[in-house]
């Protein structure tokens, strides 16, 4: 864990750039580190600092009493994840607390975090701090961001193939998209919806998830712009893919968390409530399935389901006129605190998974 000071509003424009500019297919806390070393010329003072300069120096802890902002990068380490890691997420709370307290005289003072969801996911629950850490904010992603990231890898790509440089295209987005995909994908109930919208809500609202979904579909196909039938391939095999990834990053919290997740194979999409703990309860109540002290809260069937909607396995259906409105934890990342457990609500399987399940029960 390190934590990086950066001056006035430095951090912020190296952020804003680095999430629709940025060409790099690497986690975008890299990409923010590399440019912060590019672009910053304060970091590049601060790199270059004699090393043997003492620590306690007057210029550092100046520098560090006029800090405007901090960024904490926190990865797994003193083995958090297993038994007796309590002081190590204490740890790591103190530090996010004193990382505040720096900047609390300063009107402008913010804290940014990068850490691994799951690690996340075990240091939230209880904690009194946790309403001064907004989460990752950067992971919730709106249509527009995508689109924005979307469009500068098409122009990439354009430029490539062209030999050209790629700020020298100015061709309008739906121009660009619908060279590889369909202007409208039919939906199930013989509706049609915008394809880009349509890609956007089957991924998991993030630029990585949405890759993924766009490199399956354009890998399977023969011709541009590409098929329904291809689509519908690919949103298999992404589901598969996603499916594997959640048990890859938050098996350690969960005991048995495929045997959870491939219980709803041949389910249904949608829950009522009381069905849902009833097979949750089940799964728990024969052994299968067990939270790790701490991941979440209440009841085990509701603390299970809180989880599972945590990790964005599930989503929550609200009545609303003739249509649900839906709540997920990629848009609404706090929401599962207050989420209600009556039969007015449905829960769902989301649709980045549900064709994945399905094809496990074929």
């Amino acid at each position: 864990m390190t934590g990086t000071l950066l001056t006035n509003d430095d951090e912020i424009a190296v952020r804003a750039w680095a999430k629709t500019e940025g060409i790099t297919e690497r986690d975008f806390g890299e990409r923010i580190v590399d440019a912060i070393k590019v672009l910053v010329p304060w970091a590049k003072k601060l790199a270059s600092e004699n090393a043997g300069q003492e620590r306690a120096s007057a210029e550092r802890i100046t520098r560090v009493a006029n800090a405007t902002s901090f960024v904490l990068y926190v990865d797994d380490f003193d083995n958090l994840q297993e038994e007796g890691g309590a002081a190590s997420i204490r740890l790591i709370r103190d530090a996010v607390e004193a990382a505040d307290r720096i900047t609390h005289g300063n009107r402008n003072g913010e804290v940014h975090l990068f850490m691994r969801q799951d690690l996340w996911l075990n240091l939230n629950p209880g904690w009194h701090y946790s309403d001064k850490v907004g989460g990752v904010v950067h992971l919730n992603w709106d249509v527009g961001d995508l689109k924005k990231w979307t469009r500068q890898r098409l122009r990439y790509a354009i430029g490539l193939a062209l030999d050209v440089d790629p700020h020298s295209i100015a061709v309008p987005f739906d121009d660009m998209w619908h060279v590889f995909f369909p202007v409208n994908v039919t939906l199930k109930n013989g509706t049609e919806s915008d394809s880009f919208s349509y890609f956007v809500r089957r991924s998991m609202y993030t630029p990585r998830s949405l890759r993924n979904l766009i490199k399956f579909a354009l890998d399977g196909a023969d011709r541009f712009p590409i098929t329904g039938v291809v689509i519908d391939e690919a949103e298999s095999n992404y589901s598969t893919d996603q499916l594997e990834f959640l048990k890859t990053e938050f098996g350690s919290l969960c005991v048995g968390l495929d045997i959870c997740l491939q219980s709803f194979t041949g389910k249904r999409l949608e829950w009522l409530a009381s069905d849902l703990y009833k097979h949750l309860r089940g799964l728990i109540g024969n052994g299968q399935v067990k939270l790790h002290k701490g991941v979440s809260y209440g009841e085990p069937d509701i603390a299970l389901a809180r989880f599972l909607y945590r990790i964005g396995f599930l989503e929550v259906r609200y009545p609303q006129g003739d249509r649900y409105e839906v709540r997920d934890v990629m848009r609404y990342p706090d929401h599962w605190k207050s989420i209600r457990t009556d039969d007015a609500v449905r829960w769902a399987v989301r649709s980045a998974f549900f064709n994945g399940l399905k094809s496990y029960g074929r």
